[in-house]
């Protein structure tokens, strides 16, 4: 259970985080949830 909560906490919160990601056309997340956000602010707003 432990080994389970370290492997969880190392690969969602540093290596997903770091490596490119083909569906993401091969850009780091948060680079492409950077973009998308700017993209789409108007649509975010209230």
């Amino acid at each position: 259970t432990i080994l389970r909560s370290i492997l969880f906490e190392f690969i969602e919160g540093y290596y997903n985080r770091q490596r490119l990601h083909s569906s993401l056309k091969y850009e780091f997340p948060l680079d492409f949830e950077t973009q998308w956000f700017e993209k789409n602010a108007e649509k975010c707003k209230h």
